[in-house]
């Protein structure tokens, strides 16, 4: 999702268009040449699918956390200073 494997040193990586190695090193390693939301997008997808989720429960299960999380922010009253 990320396209890591065009900043990839590997050339294996390079020639099939997508990661051959584990992505989670990959993210480690090229993490400074990509934006901090996706790469927090990236590492809850494969969290999720450590835990069993395909790919497409992965993604929908970040996408209604965040959903939860701002409703969440929006029903607390700010606070005063």
């Amino acid at each position: 999702m990320l396209e890591l494997w065009a900043l990839c040193p590997r050339a294996k990586c390079a020639r099939r268009n997508t990661c051959k190695g584990d992505a989670r090193i990959c993210i480690e390693q090229l993490a400074r040449h990509t934006p901090l939301a996706a790469r927090e997008f990236i590492v809850d997808v494969l969290n999720a699918r450590e835990f069993g989720y395909t790919p497409e429960q992965a993604v929908r299960n970040y996408f209604a956390d965040r959903e939860t999380e701002s409703a969440a922010r929006e029903a607390v009253p700010a606070a005063r200073s």
